[in-house]
């Protein structure tokens, strides 16, 4: 397909393109909640909401970038996924995570309470990070705000630099999607089990 010189991005001989296909998206989106809005830096500690597609990517980078992650996720039968990726830890909630001093939470749930929580769980002077929309409204706590001098942002899908780095990020063989090959006639199939929740990983349409 035809497309703006200005809009495409390099992929490293190292990553290949059923890889490069859901991180423009998924990868991307991660990346953006953690390292432009997060600010992520080596030897932090930062929580990680929900163990999704999205949230699994955040936990890889977060990782690739040196930090200690923690992770709250209700479904337990995805734990062991997130233990095999070297997390310090897994739990339910993401308060049980308070006592490690949490610099940075990314909230990928987005359930309300989630943000309700990275509030409570989050240390003195850290950051939230929202990108999960499952709600539209939240009632949050001001007073622990305040008194906690948190900051509160919210992150979208990003932008070129950020794909860019992205993908070289991903050269290092450390950061991957669950990929689920389909042929382009699978599309509409894959689109109403995608609805339905039933896609574990990204669909990616294969020639």
């Amino acid at each position: 397909m035809v497309v703006k010189a200005d809009l495409v991005v390099r992929v490293p001989d190292e990553v290949d393109f059923s890889q490069a296909a859901p991180a423009m998206d998924a990868t991307r989106t991660a990346y953006r909640a953690l390292v432009t809005f997060g600010r992520v830096e080596a030897g932090q500690n930062v929580g990680i909401i929900g163990f999704g597609g999205l949230s699994s990517l955040g936990a890889q980078i977060a990782k690739e970038l040196g930090a200690h992650v923690y992770v709250a996720e209700i479904n337990e039968k995805v734990w062991e996924t997130a233990k095999d990726l070297g997390v310090a830890g897994v739990s339910q909630d993401i308060r049980d995570f308070e006592d490690r001093g949490l610099d940075v939470i990314v909230d990928f749930a987005g359930f309300g309470t989630t943000t309700a929580s990275a509030l409570d769980a989050v240390k003195h002077g850290g950051r939230i990070v929202q990108i999960g929309l499952a709600r539209e409204e939240a009632t949050l706590s001001m007073q622990q705000l305040i008194l906690k001098e948190v900051t509160l942002v919210g992150a979208s899908n990003g932008e070129k630099s950020e794909a860019e780095e992205v993908l070289r990020l991903m050269a290092g063989g450390n950061i991957e999607s669950k990929i689920v090959p389909i042929t382009f006639e699978q599309i509409p199939e894959y689109v109403d089990k995608l609805a339905k929740g039933e896609v574990p990983g990204r669909a990616v349409a294969i020639l």
